[in-house]
């Protein structure tokens, strides 16, 4: 049997929004890790957020969350030290966190999440 992801269907929720909502000049990428598995990238580390954004020469941080899913002591970690080095890390469990998230940090979208459900 085919074992669920949910924070994979997120991802993929959140990135065609980011795909349609963020201006020209934004980027966007997810961060490969995750998913239960162990990433052995040279210079990869674990706990670093799912996703990141980036407009206006800041870097935003969207770690996604399944509606169970739970931070880890590394993820903690991880945003603490991202927030030090001034990259807000965004803990979001809906499309609708990301987009609150993105607008708190004053990038100026496109379209809303109950304009793109409406569509």
């Amino acid at each position: 049997m085919k074992r669920q992801q949910p924070e994979r269907k997120l991802q993929t929720q959140v990135a065609k929004y980011l795909m349609f909502a963020l201006p020209p000049d934004a980027f966007f990428t997810a961060i490969p890790g995750g998913n239960g598995r162990v990433t052995t990238t040279p210079g990869y580390r674990s706990g670093t957020p799912d996703m990141l954004v980036i407009y206006g020469g800041r870097a935003t941080f969207l770690e996604l969350k399944a509606p169970k899913g739970v931070i880890s002591d590394m993820q903690e970690q991880v945003e603490i030290e991202l927030d030090q080095a001034g990259a807000p890390v965004y803990f979001c469990r809906n499309v609708e966190d990301a987009e609150r998230a993105l607008r708190f940090v004053k990038i100026p979208l496109r379209a809303s999440v109950s304009e793109r459900r409406a569509a």
